[in-house]
């Protein structure tokens, strides 16, 4: 997460969407701004991998 905000919100590791539940272990703090833009990602490893194939796609001729 970013740590530069308080984390106010409580974020699904695994979303709900899919198959995720509201137990302690899939919860995490996180800040608002941070917690909604994941979406229904099931990772910030997924966020990740979006931004190197659009960098990818961008740099192809």
């Amino acid at each position: 997460m970013c740590h530069s905000r308080p984390a106010e919100t409580a974020d699904h590791i695994v979303p709900l969407s899919r198959g995720g539940t509201n137990d302690i272990e899939n919860l995490r703090p996180a800040c608002g701004p941070c917690n909604f833009s994941r979406g229904n990602r099931a990772s910030w490893f997924d966020l990740l991998s979006e931004g190197e194939q659009t960098a990818t796609q961008d740099a192809t001729p």
